[in-house]
């Protein structure tokens, strides 16, 4: 079976399929491809496609040329060189650039500014700079609560809960409790679920650890010394069982599918925090509701 056309044929262009595989990932990953079905199918496709023109149209005219032929060491030279030029000058230059590529968003251009008509990026944007620009990652224990403050005042205290989701909007909220007076605190950890019970098993063992010490516990003990008049959670949904599956487990060992997992880790988090907060819980409709069923947020 080997033998036959198709498999000689995929051995003759194997390693063009090699060489190919890698640039083909990149530019799908920075086009948006995520899923990694997705992934592999379509870079097997666009590899092996662009290995078989760049094996009829690159390798074999150069490979059988006659007039390189005759000047063999002068095309080794050239052929050398060139591949160090474009190594010491095109790569560097590529790798380190702080532009990104224009894709073509799904949404309508009116969603994007308040004129209906999308902003242009302005010539001098920071890419660097905006790439680095993001919260902190905090948490704290119940004998110093105090360190988990980003901002002091006096006016309503709010506590922003998440993963690098909330810590992407970090700073926007401490710019807002300085303009308009609140207390801001944070239990910011990325990659981790809100959830007490939950793992996230893509975590890299010392966020793991960050993650276990800013959540199990952590409601029970630092929540109520920290007081807060508002909750905020920020954070990726992790129920998607073809994404998250076998990723998101639960502390305790317990089995179950992962939306019903989420759900009552959900529920049991949310009662420890309606429990920690005075006066009302916000439910997805704005409106205030009294402490009286917390199981329903």
């Amino acid at each position: 079976m080997l033998a036959t056309r198709v498999p000689v044929y995929l051995g003759l262009i194997s390693y063009g399929i090699y060489l190919w595989h890698w640039p083909v990932i990149l530019v799908l990953d920075r086009v948006g491809v995520e899923r990694p079905l997705t992934m592999m199918g379509l870079t097997v496709l666009i590899a092996t496609g662009v290995a078989a023109a760049s094996y009829h149209l690159l390798e074999m005219p150069i490979r059988s040329s006659r007039r390189l032929a005759a000047f063999r060491w002068p095309s080794v030279v050239v052929g050398v060189g060139t591949s160090a030029l474009i190594a010491v000058t095109l790569v560097p230059a590529v790798l380190t650039s702080e532009r990104r590529p224009l894709v073509t968003p799904d949404w309508p251009a009116a969603e994007l500014a308040p004129t209906g008509k999308p902003k242009p990026v302005p010539a001098d944007f920071d890419w660097k700079e905006a790439d680095e620009n993001h919260g902190p990652t905090r948490s704290c224990g119940p004998d110093d609560p105090e360190a988990c403050t980003l901002v002091t005042r006096k006016g309503r205290h709010v506590l922003l809960l998440g993963d690098s989701q909330a810590q992407m909007l970090a700073p926007m909220f401490k710019r807002l409790a300085r303009e308009r007076g609140f207390r801001l605190s944070v239990n910011i950890v990325p990659g981790c679920p809100w959830q007490e019970k939950l793992t996230n098993g893509k975590q890299s063992p010392e966020y793991a650890e960050a993650c276990r010490d800013a959540r199990v516990g952590w409601y029970d003990e630092t929540l109520p010394e920290l007081d807060p008049d508002v909750v905020v959670i920020v954070t990726r949904a992790r129920d998607d069982a073809k994404e998250w599956g076998g990723v998101i487990g639960h502390r305790g060992g317990r089995e179950g599918s992962l939306r019903r997992l989420t759900r009552e880790t959900s529920l049991a988090t949310m009662r420890k925090i309606t429990a920690a907060t005075p006066g009302c819980w916000w439910s997805s409709t704005c409106r205030c509701r009294r402490r009286s069923s917390p199981t329903s947020a």
